[in-house]
């Protein structure tokens, strides 16, 4: 089973803290990364963040104002 991020990382209740979510995250990357390389026969060596931040280092749906703009929603 592939490993997720942990929940503590994602689910705030009440008040939003980021404090230990660097900690977490880099705990993470060593895990994934390891899930990867056992996986893939050492043939896959990345980690979650940076997937992620080549993903969402770039305009994401960027037909998406238009729509809305078409919907009737005010866009500013």
């Amino acid at each position: 089973m592939k490993p997720r991020l942990p929940v503590a990382s994602i689910l705030k209740q009440d008040v939003y803290s980021d404090a230990d979510d660097e900690t977490q995250v880099a705990a993470y990357d060593q895990t994934i990364r390891e899930y990867y390389q056992s996986r893939t026969g050492g043939n896959k060596d990345s980690v979650w963040s940076e997937e992620m931040k080549g993903m969402f280092g770039q305009k994401l749906r960027p037909h998406m104002r238009e729509f809305l703009a078409q919907q009737g929603f005010e866009l500013k």
